[in-house]
């Protein structure tokens, strides 16, 4: 995934705010986007362990993957964490409910599926702590190359 700022689906259309997510195989074309809160994107980081892929009615494959990722995409101002068996986040932390940060936010780091880091360039991090399973079944050990 690379971050990207605007996309328009017609001349007449609003701009959206977005980040672009392409396949391996074709980085001339995104696969889809996922919109941001209409703030830039800044980074987007992967969780370092592979899930279970779900079976419900609210979930879809947007890749070809035998287990699910989970990744997190940092706007200015927000945190908003996806898998890839959905366009809705699992997760939205954003200033707009209540202060993360008082300036702008940097960089992403995961310590497992447990821990998820934020900074921000006011000097402070802040740490997300998920509770077991809540990103989902991890895949034993094997299953995670990263």
């Amino acid at each position: 995934m690379v971050p990207a700022a605007r996309y328009k689906e017609s001349v007449d259309s609003e701009t959206l705010t977005v980040v672009y997510v392409f396949r391996r195989g074709d980085l001339a074309n995104p696969c889809f986007f996922i919109p941001t809160n209409g703030k830039p994107a800044l980074c987007v980081k992967f969780c370092p362990k592979l899930f279970k892929k779900e079976s419900n009615r609210n979930t879809v494959d947007l890749f070809d993957i035998p287990y699910k990722m989970v990744f997190a995409v940092a706007t200015t101002d927000s945190i908003m964490v996806y898998s890839t068996q959905s366009l809705v986040p699992i997760i939205l932390v954003s200033n707009i409910i209540g202060h993360i940060h008082y300036a702008t936010l940097t960089d992403i780091s995961w310590n497992g599926s447990k821990i998820m880091g934020v900074s921000s360039s006011d000097g402070y991090c802040s740490f997300m702590i998920f509770d077991k399973n809540e990103l989902g079944e991890e895949l034993p050990l094997e299953g995670n190359f990263f």
